[in-house]
């Protein structure tokens, strides 16, 4: 499973760092203002983690709850 992130030197490309995730991640995206990593982890919930680069650790798990008027089905 790709449970992992990994930080590649631009040179040789060998891993500087690897973060290993408790989630699947299906996609991820990363905020340049704050060096934060949104994830999302469609295989399992919908919840949006965020990682916080530095420290490597999930700081923020944010709901994404469904809205009264979507489908059930999305």
């Amino acid at each position: 499973n790709p449970n992992s992130i990994l930080a590649l030197s631009m040179t040789d490309l060998s891993i500087v760092r690897k973060i290993d995730l408790d989630i699947l991640p299906s996609k991820i995206r990363l905020n340049p203002f704050n060096g934060k990593m949104y994830i999302l982890n469609f295989n399992r919930d919908t919840n949006i983690y965020v990682l916080d680069m530095s420290s490597g650790q999930i700081v923020k798990i944010i709901p994404n709850l469904p809205l009264e008027d979507d489908h059930p089905q999305y």
